[in-house]
């Protein structure tokens, strides 16, 4: 789903795109470090807001959803595409909410 992610950042300018796992732990091992490696001078990393920006406009965000409450940070913001890595480790509520 990464790599799915990256391409459609690359081609398509102005995309906002999250993508999600359940716990920052989880994200931080499969995405944010292997990202900062592969998007290594093409699209600089904002730890602060977790978000890669590139050249284009686009932006691939990437959140976590530990608890029940975490879904609300993603509130009224617009994504093109949600990715929820293992999705089956997501609440139903959870699910819901963010679809």
């Amino acid at each position: 789903m990464r790599r799915k992610f990256v391409l459609l950042a690359l081609r398509y300018p102005e995309l906002n795109l999250l993508l999600l796992r359940r716990t920052l732990p989880e994200l931080r091992e499969n995405h944010i470090i292997p990202l900062q490696r592969e998007l290594y001078g093409i699209a600089p990393y904002n730890s602060t807001e977790r978000v890669f920006r590139f050249p284009n406009g686009s932006r691939i965000k990437l959140g976590y959803c530990d608890t029940a409450q975490d879904v609300y940070q993603y509130q009224g913001q617009e994504y093109a595409i949600i990715g929820m890595e293992e999705a089956t480790h997501f609440t139903e509520e959870q699910m819901r909410f963010l679809t």
